[in-house]
């Protein structure tokens, strides 16, 4: 989901609950919605690191193995 934050769209997981009484009636929902602008961007650089190294191992012609 997107959400803004001070004009700039940002990265958000959103997760929500309904609280329920004894008879299972509601009584309030909980929402929570989480920047995670942050984890994006840490996954875009691994997939860059990834595609990069990909490249000198096939220009070097080497292979990892784990």
């Amino acid at each position: 989901m997107r959400c803004l934050r001070k004009g700039r769209a940002v990265g958000t997981t959103v997760s929500t609950s309904l609280v329920r009484d004894e008879k299972k009636l509601p009584q309030y929902l909980i929402l929570v919605i989480e920047d995670v602008t942050d984890r994006i961007q840490a996954e875009h650089a691994f997939r860059d690191t990834e595609r990069r190294l990909a490249l000198a191992q096939g220009a070097a012609q080497l292979g990892v193995w784990n």
